[in-house]
């Protein structure tokens, strides 16, 4: 009997251990981040005020049980681009440092943002500003917890300035004269957002065409070539190619290397 109470006992004190450890933190988003705010409802821009702060958006740490780090993002989009399937497609995106509480801008920095958007200069316009946050795990992955969002309306009237486009510069076997780099329409790809999104049209006038993107007007910036497949480049591999002959909305990713 005694040794039969004691292998009870014995397992009894595992089985206390095992629930013991299966204790986890477990991640409980909050419906939405709380004390989203903007340091002005309506804002007026103009050249006299580029170098001042026109604009800071704040809000408060997003409680989700545990300590974890949060990752928030500030969307920007005109009212009407808000809702169905496809809701904030087309918003400005700007992602914000890691725990960050607070994002601000200056004139001439907040004007160029709204131009992105193709608001009239001149005109005040209705912005919704949404306020997205998501939490990672411990290892940096993503977490299968859903992001949070909270939006606010604010009125904007920004100036007209004219906009230069970050761009990509066609270079190819099909050029003349060959492997050049030409700032001309149709050698071009612009991204109109400035992130890293390139986009434009390109005529391939040959059966087999050889190619490449680059930074600059000559080969002393970042060149794209050839990556792991068709769809795919790099910084250090071999030509684009393209069987045309064909002419083509060119889509390039330099974030992705798509």
């Amino acid at each position: 009997m005694k040794k039969i109470f004691l292998l009870i006992t014995a397992a009894s004190l595992l089985f206390a251990s095992c629930k013991k450890d299966e204790a986890r933190a477990i991640l409980k988003a909050p419906a939405s981040p709380r004390g989203f705010a903007a340091s002005a409802s309506q804002i007026v821009l103009s050249s006299a005020n580029d170098s001042a702060m026109v604009a800071k958006f704040s809000w408060e740490a997003a409680d989700y049980g545990v300590s974890a780090a949060v990752t928030y993002t500030l969307l920007f989009d005109v009212p009407s681009d808000t809702s169905g399937a496809s809701g904030w497609a087309n918003a400005i995106k700007v992602t914000i440092a890691t725990d960050s509480l607070s994002k601000s801008w200056l004139g001439t920095d907040f004007n160029h943002l709204l131009n992105q958007l193709g608001l009239d200069p001149g005109v005040a316009s209705n912005v919704v500003v949404r306020l997205k946050a998501d939490v990672n795990q411990s290892t940096g992955a993503a977490s299968t917890v859903s992001s949070i969002f909270s939006d606010l309306p604010i009125t904007v009237t920004p100036y007209h300035v004219v906009l230069i486009y970050p761009k990509l510069y066609v270079a190819g076997d099909f050029l003349n004269p060959n492997w050049t780099q030409k700032d001309q329409p149709g050698w071009i790809l612009a991204s109109v957002k400035s992130d890293g999104n390139y986009e434009g049209c390109v005529n391939f006038p040959n059966t087999d065409n050889n190619f490449k993107l680059c930074t600059q007007l000559d080969w002393n910036g970042t060149n794209y070539g050839w990556g792991t497949s068709g769809t795919t480049m790099s910084t250090t591999g071999g030509n684009l190619y393209f069987g045309g002959p064909g002419y083509c909305r060119v889509v390039a990713d330099t974030k992705d290397l798509t």
